[in-house]
């Protein structure tokens, strides 16, 4: 026997688990990103780890990101908890009453000029699902709303559309990417880069000013009726724009604990130490 296969042994076990629980390994790395500026995690709504019986109203959903930026109902009826929304993950149904909704204080915080935002959720034929805005007439606004991502104030706002869409009852990850500037905006389904137009209206291209936000989660600021009829799973909130490979490792998270299927792939080191260890294995196998 091969004096080493101990320890090549234990180099593919390693691989395998690192390949495996890839979705740890990522929410891990992210968890510790300084640009972290919200976490709704639908499996630990209350943010403590406590199991939430299913259909209980959720009138709080804890921010995990460290910064305490909670969602609460502010009045309004809230959501329903989904305990499994797909995969054995949870996630909160808001109801299109028009008054299902979340949101979180105003903090500085959310003051940044740039984001990158991932969103897992369904029904992406409905409208507001997630929104970052001053709390006076959605100026300032980072928003997902139907299938589009927009960058929008009062008197003016642009939207791009994705140029494939999901079945309302499948969830999907969504990702956005905006920069200071009025038109720069990116957006992600499932991982692959989609573009399939743009609308604009308004007399200006205002860019993005460093303000205090809140957060709104099946709604928009000052309640504006355009409710959102669905499921979110997760909200994940950054400043700035992500580089790849941390745009790709968020996916990946994602991707592995809903059991989606995306573009979203581990680093090739990853992929070249697993057919290393496969290879150590068959190796040891003819021996």
């Amino acid at each position: 026997m091969n004096p080493n296969c101990n320890s090549i042994c234990l180099s593919v076990v390693c691989c395998l688990i690192a390949v495996l629980s890839a979705g740890q390994l990522c929410q891990a790395d992210f968890i510790n990103s300084p640009n972290l500026k919200l976490w709704f995690d639908g499996s630990d709504i209350l943010g403590d780890g406590s199991d939430v019986p299913d259909g209980t109203a959720v009138n709080l959903w804890a921010d995990k990101s460290g910064l305490g930026i909670d969602a609460t109902n502010y009045g309004k009826t809230g959501g329903v908890y989904v305990a499994d929304a797909m995969n054995g993950q949870g996630g909160v149904y808001f109801g299109n009453s028009g008054d299902n909704w979340l949101r979180t204080d105003v903090s500085s915080e959310l003051d940044f000029v740039e984001s990158t935002i991932f969103m897992v959720a369904d029904f992406m034929s409905s409208l507001s699902h997630f929104s970052v805005s001053q709390d006076v007439y959605r100026d300032n606004e980072y928003l997902f709303w139907d299938s589009t991502m927009w960058h929008h104030y009062n008197g003016a706002g642009k939207y791009i559309h994705p140029d494939f869409t999901v079945p309302d009852t499948e969830l999907y990850i969504q990702a956005g990417v905006w920069g200071t500037g009025f038109h720069d905006m990116t957006m992600f389904l499932n991982g692959t880069e989609t573009y399939g137009g743009e609308w604009q209206f308004g007399g200006g291209e205002p860019d993005f000013t460093a303000v205090p936000r809140a957060a709104f989660l099946g709604q928009r600021a000052q309640f504006f009726g355009e409710d959102f009829d669905g499921l979110i799973a997760e909200v994940i909130v950054f400043e700035g724009k992500l580089t790849q490979q941390q745009h790709n490792e968020v996916g990946l998270y994602l991707t592995e604990k809903y059991g989606i299927s995306t573009t979203y792939v581990p680093e090739p080191a990853t992929m070249s130490l697993l057919a290393l260890g496969g290879l150590a294995l068959m190796r040891r196998k003819r021996k």
